[in-house]
């Protein structure tokens, strides 16, 4: 457990970014006929913008994450020199991630975002991701104690450890001509 939970989670964070643009619901009071026209009607985003789009989203949520990985990090530090980490902290920096994470969600699954066609079929398992990750946080920002806490983080990691996330969202990053990096690519998007 002395790698970084952010690494450990970048498979989560990393990849989400990008999400369905054109399959939400009906608008209530439109017509079938009136919806499929003007989307019809509407054009993808282009590789810059698509680019632009998913780092302009993606950056923050992943300094977000670091800033998370140095609270998990400072109470796992406690806990193993026999201190008692504060549980307050750990469960409110799991419900800030919980929530970051729906709102960047809620950007990607934007029903007024089309996709270019190069990344299509990518975005649904990339959102399928960033949706287990939203119920990881939603699960760690409800533990009752700090072992508790400790256990289920083992869990989220193993979890993150075996998503192919960092697989999918490397695919999008060369189909958006985006760096492999994540660091030097967030590095004028990531505010301080």
């Amino acid at each position: 457990m002395k790698k970084r939970l952010a690494y450990a989670l970048a498979t989560l964070l990393l990849l989400t970014g990008c999400a369905s643009g054109g399959q939400a619901g009906q608008v209530a009071g439109s017509t079938p006929a009136a919806d499929a026209s003007t989307a019809a009607d509407r054009e993808p985003m282009s590789i810059e913008e698509a680019a632009a789009y998913f780092l302009k989203h993606v950056c923050p949520m992943n300094a977000m994450a670091d800033e998370y990985d140095d609270v998990y990090l400072a109470a796992y530090a406690e806990a193993e020199e026999g201190g008692a980490p504060s549980l307050g902290s750990l469960t409110e920096a799991s419900a800030e991630m919980r929530d970051a994470a729906r709102d960047l969600a809620d950007a990607f699954s934007d029903e007024d975002i089309l996709w270019p066609s190069v990344i299509e079929e990518e975005i649904e398992p990339l959102l399928d991701v960033q949706y287990d990750y939203i119920a990881s946080m939603a699960v760690l920002a409800n533990a009752k104690t700090t072992d508790q806490f400790f256990f289920l983080m083992s869990g989220v990691e193993q979890k993150a450890a075996l998503s192919n996330g960092g697989a999918i969202s490397q695919e999008i990053r060369a189909k958006l001509n985006l760096s492999a990096d994540p660091v030097y690519s967030c590095r004028n998007y990531t505010s301080s």
